[in-house]
């Protein structure tokens, strides 16, 4: 295979049990798709409202993975 790199990227999230609730740990399960609609590796991580990271992720199968996030309490930009 020779890997072909797209500048743009389609990344839908799925909170297990279907919502995030803050202050209640969660497993967010993710999906990334290039413009072809096809499966895309990635990795990256997710920022608060400080830019401060609060999770890392890493698709593992045919642009599939999870990770742990416990959102933030309080309104939001007061984390």
């Amino acid at each position: 295979r020779i890997p072909i790199v797209l500048k743009k990227v389609r990344l839908a999230f799925f909170p297990e049990g279907g919502q995030l609730v803050a202050g209640l740990p969660t497993r967010v399960y993710f999906e990334a798709r290039n413009m072809m609609n096809k499966p895309a590796d990635v990795e990256g991580h997710i920022l608060d409202d400080h830019d401060m990271v609060v999770s890392k992720f890493r698709s593992f199968h045919e642009g599939r993975g999870r990770f742990d996030l416990l959102p933030a309490t309080g309104p939001a930009g007061t984390a």
